[in-house]
Parts: C-alpha cells; sequence; structure tokens
C-alpha cells in the first residue's frame, strides 16, 4: 500500500480482499486508511485478532492482498456500524469476518439504505479510486508460489465445462451477426504468417505420430476431396461466404 493512499482520511468501509481466493474481510473505521495499516502491521507481525484472516496471509503471502476504501460515510458512529453490518450480509462474497448469530441485518433510514445500495449495486470506480489502488500495488512482487497458484487458477477457469459452454454461445450468438462474419473474414484475408510462426507450428508438428486414418482426411482434405457429404446447407453457407470473400475483394482493389 502506498504512502500517500494511507494519509487520505476518508471515514467508511473498507475490505482486505485475498486476490487468489477471493475472501474478503470487511471492517468500518472514521480513518479507514489509518486503520487498514494497522491491520497490515498485525499480520506482518503474526498478531492479527482474526484467525482466519492470518492463516491465510501466512499462507500466501502479503503480495496477493488487496486494501481498499469501497463507501465513504458521513454520521454517527453508530450508524457507521450499521452500515458496516449491513454490508457483510450483503456481501455474496466468502468472508474471513466471524458472523455471530446476533448479527442480523440492521434497521436503516431509506437515505442510507439507498447509497449502500448504489454503491454495491453495478460500482464503477472512480479514477481517484483507479488510481489509489494501483498506488497500493506498485512495487509489489509475486512470489513464485504465488505465480503458480495464479497460473493454475486461469487454467482451471478456462478448462472448466462452465467456461466452454459459455464461450461456444458467445461465439455461435457473434458468428449470427453479418458484421461479426464480415470482420472475420477481414482478419483471415489479411493474417499473415511469419518465418517465426511458421517454425513454432512446425517444431510443434514435427514428432506428432498420426494415425492412418487422421493422414488420409489430411490428405483429402489437401486434394480438395470432402471427408464425408456436405449437405445442401453447408454448400449453400461455403457459397456465400465465397462469394462476400470476393465482394469484400473487388472492394479494396
Amino acid at each position: 500500500m502506498g504512502g500517500s493512499f494511507l494519509e487520505n482520511v476518508m471515514m467508511g468501509i473498507y475490505k482486505i480482499t485475498n486476490t487468489i481466493t477471493g475472501e474478503e474481510y470487511i471492517g468500518s473505521s472514521n480513518n479507514t486508511a489509518k486503520r487498514m495499516k494497522q491491520h497490515k502491521y498485525h499480520l506482518l507481525k503474526n498478531k492479527h485478532h482474526n484467525v482466519k484472516l492470518q492463516r491465510s496471509w501466512n499462507k500466501y503471502g502479503s503480495s496477493v492482498f488487496m486494501f481498499e476504501h469501497i463507501l465513504d460515510f458521513e454520521g454517527t458512529r453508530e450508524n457507521l456500524i450499521k452500515l458496516e453490518e449491513y454490508t457483510i450480509l450483503q456481501s455474496n462474497k466468502k468472508l474471513f469476518n466471524i458472523i455471530t448469530e446476533n448479527l442480523q441485518s440492521p434497521a436503516m433510514n431509506t437515505q442510507v439504505a439507498d447509497k449502500i445500495s448504489n454503491t454495491l449495486t453495478g460500482r464503477q470506480l472512480s479514477d481517484s479510486h483507479k488510481k489509489n489502488i494501483g498506488i497500493a500495488h506498485s512495487g509489489k512482487q509475486l512470489t513464485e508460489n504465488n505465480l503458480q497458484k495464479l497460473k493454475d487458477a486461469v487454467v482451471q477457469y478456462w478448462s472448466s465445462d462452465e467456461t466452454k459452454t459459455y464461450r461456444s454461445y458467445k461465439l455461435k450468438e457473434m458468428w449470427k451477426t453479418s458484421e461479426h462474419r464480415e470482420k472475420m473474414l477481414n482478419n483471415r484475408s489479411e493474417r499473415i504468417i511469419t518465418d517465426i510462426t511458421r517454425q513454432k507450428i512446425s517444431d510443434k508438428l514435427t514428432g506428432i505420430n498420426r494415425s492412418e486414418e487422421t493422414r488420409k482426411k489430411i490428405s483429402n482434405s489437401k486434394r480438395g476431396v470432402p471427408t464425408k457429404p456436405m449437405s445442401e446447407e453447408t454448400k449453400r453457407k461455403i457459397s456465400e461466404t465465397k462469394l462476400k470473400k470476393k465482394s469484400i475483394d473487388k472492394v479494396d482493389m
């Protein structure tokens, strides 16, 4: 966290986020910057009062934690506590906060409730807020362990069935528009494969053992022999694509 960020005196709600697991700690203070600095001090000393947060800090390291002031507030300390409790209860994230049975949604006036709702729903970060986050993360170096965890998380996300299904759906929806199809055709016609790229492709394919069936399919494909009979709809689509490509080429000439 940068010094200029910590020196900003702001009353309101703050949160501490483990960017690897997504878990959050939500708190309130008359001076959120000072309070977050105290949290970081105790975490570094391994003496934080919240055992779950301290264990997470010890496991993942300081570099993956983000400290943010998320909501300004003007009012009494009593209402600020209510605002904190409401924010905790409305959060859909896994929290480090210990939720007790007597923590129930507090009664609030309409003005305070609207302020919270407007802040937490579709919240857009201001330029100054983005700058503060940038300052907080400047100079941070991820450990090899944290980098590997980030890589594993990315691989897990892109290889999940849910992500594959969503991407397939979005691509099909995009392909339905004539604008997108035209853009794809333009990109293909303008694509230039460099010698370096060709070499990389060659290196990737070298040593691959293909079955007799696969080699036959590749051979037929190069000779223009279809691997299976094409339907009338497929033929029509290919014909339309070729005509569109020709019309685009004529316009470019």
